[in-house]
């Protein structure tokens, strides 16, 4: 199972926005391929976490077990004025 859980999500004016792609690869990320995303609107504030989860049938294009594969969080948007993000992301085999 992966999961994501983003913990602070804010800005100083606006609505904070992250769009958080799960990218698995073979070849040190030249070539990473998204494997799941997740798009948050904040604010999250601490004690209020915002947590999504795949079971591994919905993301069949990730390559467990593969020699040299690796997993990483990419926020490829983050919306408002200075906006930050907290996350926490995990695979569960």
């Amino acid at each position: 199972m992966l999961e994501i859980e983003v913990t602070d999500l804010h800005c100083a004016a606006g609505t904070p926005r992250a769009r958080i792609v799960l990218e698995d690869s073979v070849n040190a990320f030249t070539a990473a391929l998204p494997v799941c995303e997740v798009a948050i609107e904040g604010p999250v504030v601490a004690g209020a976490a915002v947590k999504q989860t795949w079971k591994s049938d919905r993301v069949p294009g990730l390559r467990i077990g593969v020699a040299n594969a690796v997993l990483r969080a990419n926020v490829v948007k983050l919306d408002g004025t200075t906006p930050s993000v907290t996350l926490r992301a995990a695979l569960h085999v």
